[in-house]
């Protein structure tokens, strides 16, 4: 097996991170608080501060991995790729390799850069410094690598002379990408290949030029992560979706008569939709093509067409297109596909996790038949699990793990419906778990370490965004605190910007309490300014305050309602003036012309009330607010009620 290890700061990503500012600030740290290092020419790195730091001053070094972590944090944020790092990565996984990153970056640091430039889905195994026990150079990294990938054939890839130093000390083959040669000199790193560029064929290039060993179809590389390993091979061995794939139900019934036919697969992300379309071309013997929405536009569907209308000629044979997330191509790309599925060219099988009826042109959409996948239950993704811990050629039999029953429950908890989540989650925990007799024991630390937090399906411009909204704004309505906060704290918790849900609870303070309880709105602004002051995590408990104070509220929509009945009548109706007695008059001539002639001042009259009419002639008499009875609003109703009568009495005795 072959495997293609990258680094990831100026490899992958180009970030502005600083190691020398980043020891400097380390060693400043040091000295206030433990004494003077050791004077000497060459500056302190930061491998060796830490080093320092555990045998001299250990209390302290907690504090410098902070000061490492706000580093990292700041420079990673406005990290890019590397041109050509993710054609790199993509195509050394397409051609059969094992991918790996191995990085002195913190994992919470990493993890989030690599699925935001959409590196992670590429990479098999991912190394930071929380699983090594020592930085590089160090090889320590390398031992996490090798346990989880046994023997294989390597290279690491990286652009400076502590990949070098390590990939030695690893005895790997190390490939420099734009390396500064002094310092490969000054370090006596002499690296076994320069790579000046990066690209889709730069795996298959640095082992073979003539291209990658073959492979059957539908093998998965040893190095291929378990969730990938473990995919069905037969629809039998398809867990969940029963009311697609039971015996006799739709899909099943049609793919087994060989009836293809154009579809959208709508579900939850590790519901299943790329392995059924996979089975679908092996249960009818179709050629299967996969491209991904993310990487590919319309050039490369030019070319799919091209080689799908050679085979039908050829061979009359069908071609299954597989478009993950096609949700992500624009109209113009989706109506690409429009005259090749209407003659059957291809038959058209989509995946997307948002709502079809959003995001899918009409016309294609009218040309595919739309599934709707199921999250997997908590059942489903035990019987995934215990699979996969009973598989020896696919799974992890060989390394026979001790995962009891209740383990299995907390992984299917924390997947949330998740198969690949699920499988994923499993294996890191055996790779970090203890071991007994030279047996892995998956402990519920591990499970907790390596799931790092539930993942929680959200997509702050998706259904599920306005999913979660209006529940929470429904539970609010309807008084119940439990459900609104359970809503708001999801939404938090899936990433949700917080100023958002404050702006939320303003508007439903005024939408939905009015001046039932005035002092929601106030309620609900002072928690906006709370979190804007105190930020995240302290500032979020100021929203939930402010949610369940509103769900308690009592409510009134009667502002809402008197709003949306004047703003009708300012559209609808002409835009008559302003009747003169209550216009304003500041100069001779509008006094001359009768502005403010017969104005009532209220202050000069008894209870200050009085009778004349402010609005146009044609709406004298329109009543816009109708208070509730609930809460404030039953005394500003009688108010109202009160002033409306006397109002009613002076002018029929002025009739």
């Amino acid at each position: 097996m072959r495997l293609c290890v990258f680094d990831l700061d100026h490899t992958l990503v180009r970030s502005p991170l600083d190691l020398a500012a980043m020891a400097l600030d380390m060693r400043a740290l040091l000295e206030a608080r433990h004494g003077p290092l050791p004077p000497r020419d060459e500056r302190y790195r930061v491998g060796e501060l830490i080093a320092h730091c555990r045998r001299q001053a250990p209390a302290l070094e907690a504090t410098l991995w902070t000061i490492a972590l706000d580093h990292e944090r700041r420079a990673l944020a406005e990290a890019t790729l590397e041109p050509g790092a993710l054609d790199a990565v993509a195509g050394a996984r397409a051609a059969g390799f094992g991918t790996a990153l191995w990085t002195n970056n913190a994992r919470e640091i990493t993890l989030p850069v690599l699925e935001r430039l959409g590196l992670r889905p590429h990479l098999d195994l991912v190394v930071t410094r929380d699983e090594m026990r020592a930085l590089k150079p160090d090889p320590d990294g390398w031992r996490v690598i090798a346990e989880h990938f046994g023997a294989c054939q390597a290279v690491v890839i990286g652009d400076s002379w502590v990949d070098g130093l390590a990939a030695a000390a690893a005895g790997v083959p190390f490939v420099a990408y734009r390396p500064n040669p002094a310092d490969l000199a000054r370090w006596k790193v002499t690296p076994g290949a320069v790579a000046p560029t990066l690209g889709e064929r730069l795996a298959v290039g640095l082992f073979d030029p003539r291209g990658p060993e073959p492979r059957s179809p539908g093998s998965r590389s040893p190095a291929a992560p378990l969730a990938d390993r473990l995919r069905p091979r037969t629809l039998d061995e398809v867990v969940g979706q029963e009311h697609l794939l039971g015996p006799g139900h739709v899909l099943r019934s049609a793919l087994e008569r060989g009836e293809l036919h154009s579809m959208i697969l709508w579900g939850p992300p590790g519901s299943g939709k790329t392995t059924l379309a996979s089975l679908m071309a092996q249960v009818t013997g179709a050629r299967f093509v996969a491209f991904s929405a993310v990487l590919s536009g319309v050039k490369e569907i030019r070319q799919v067409i091209a080689e799908g209308e050679a085979e039908r000629a050829r061979r009359g044979g069908r071609t299954i297109l597989f478009v993950d997330e096609i949700h992500r191509f624009n109209r113009a790309q989706q109506d690409a596909f429009l005259p090749h599925v209407e003659k059957g060219t291809i038959v058209l099988v989509g995946a997307t996790t948002e709502n079809p009826s959003f995001e899918v042109n009409a016309a294609l959409l009218s040309r595919c038949r739309v599934y709707v996948l199921n999250a997997l239950g908590e059942d489903h993704l035990l019987a995934i699990l215990k699979r996969a811990l009973d598989d020896a050629e696919r799974g992890l039999a060989g390394a026979a793990p001790a995962v009891d029953d209740d383990a299995l429950r907390l992984i299917a908890r924390l997947a949330n419906g998740d198969a690949r989540v699920a499988l994923n989650i499993l294996e890191v925990a055996v790779t970090l778990a203890s071991r007994e007799g030279g047996r892995p024991r998956v402990t519920e630390r591990a499970i907790q370490e390596a799931a790092q937090k539930k993942t929680l399906l959200y997509d702050k411009a998706g259904e599920e965004h306005f999913n979660l909204i209006s529940a929470l704004h429904k539970s609010l309505r309807d008084s119940d605190p439990d459900a609104a906060l359970y809503w708001m704290t999801r939404m938090l918790e899936s990433g949700e910007e917080p100023l958002y849900i404050a702006r939320r609870l303003v508007r439903f303070a005024s939408e939905d309490v009015g001046n039932a309880d005035p002092a929601a709105l106030t309620l609900a602004l002072a928690a906006k300014d709370a979190y804007a002051f105190l930020g995240s995590p302290e500032g979020e408990l100021a929203l939930a305050q402010a949610t369940l104070y509103l769900a308690l509220a009592p409510k009134s929509n009667a502002v809402y309602t008197a709003f949306d009945a004047a703003k009708e009548d300012v559209s609808e109706r002409p835009a008559e003036p302003v009747p003169l007695h209550i216009r304003n008059a500041p100069t001779g001539l509008m006094r001359d012309l009768g502005y403010g002639h017969g104005y009532q001042y209220a202050h000069d009259a008894p209870d200050a009330r009085v009778e004349q009419e402010h609005l146009p002639p044609a709406l004298r008499g329109r009543e816009y607010y109708r208070p509730s009875g609930r809460g404030l609003e039953a005394e500003l109703a009688r108010r109202l009620a009160e002033w409306r009568r006397w109002r009613a009495q002076r002018r029929g005795e002025g009739a």
